[in-house]
């Protein structure tokens, strides 16, 4: 009795543990699919304290765009109302690596980056 009464038990706690809600992530029916699909510099090679143009291509719901440079260098400008176009200049020669990380409003998130090289 005790045997049936334990497999009992055990049946119904996998039954619970099936039926739980699903995750916020997922997007549901008629949701846009995300995808990002590129990370593109107008110009690779910029002058010092000039600017180099960015532009992210991503779809989704409620996307965000979170724009860095490895090291930390560099100022990143609004590029118009659209947060997935910036400027990035700099006041040093080197190469620099900018990471753009776009994410949608159900947390599926990706990274691309770009090199960009500054000089006198």
């Amino acid at each position: 009795m005790k045997r049936t009464l334990y497999a009992l038990c055990l049946v119904v706690l996998v039954m619970a543990a099936a039926c739980k809600k699903s995750d916020s992530t997922d997007p549901g029916t008629g949701a846009t699919p995300f995808s990002f699909t590129s990370l593109v510099a107008q110009d690779t090679t910029i002058l010092l304290t000039g600017a180099a143009n960015i532009t992210a291509h991503a779809t989704g719901d409620g996307l965000t765009f979170t724009w860095t440079e490895e090291n930390g260098y560099g100022t990143f400008i609004p590029n118009g109302s659209n947060p997935a176009n910036v400027q990035w200049t700099i006041c040093h020669a080197a190469r620099f690596k900018i990471i753009c990380e776009a994410k949608d409003k159900y947390n599926h998130s990706e990274s691309k980056y770009v090199y960009i090289s500054s000089r006198e």
